[in-house]
């Protein structure tokens, strides 16, 4: 049994709401784990025709950080782990590893 530390789903989505509404980069790049953390859901997103996935959420929030000033660049954390674990050591930023490595082969 997991311990939620009396954390509620409707408590985890309204403080995941709030993190939403921040301009941190970092406290935007955390909320990606959220996401990552409900693989079981599909997400609705105004504007797409299907739901997105949890993995696709946590990297368009990822992506959402970069924009508001996370590292995001080949020297940055995220790129750092990923050639860490033998992946992205070639690619230049997040952007280009989200689009070459983690969804290679997919139609934008």
């Amino acid at each position: 049994m997991v311990d939620t530390f009396g954390l509620t789903n409707d408590l985890a989505l309204e403080r995941a709401k709030r993190l939403s509404l921040a301009t941190d980069p970092v406290a935007i790049y955390d909320l990606s784990y959220f996401f990552s953390g409900t693989p079981l859901f599909s997400w609705i997103v105004r504007g797409l025709d299907t739901p997105a996935s949890s993995v696709e959420m946590m990297w368009a929030w990822r992506l959402v950080a970069c924009d508001y000033g996370f590292d995001c660049s080949a020297s940055g954390l995220e790129l750092l782990g990923a050639c860490g674990n033998g992946v992205g050591c070639d690619v230049g930023n997040v952007e280009e590893y989200v689009e070459r490595i983690i969804f290679a082969g997919r139609d934008p």
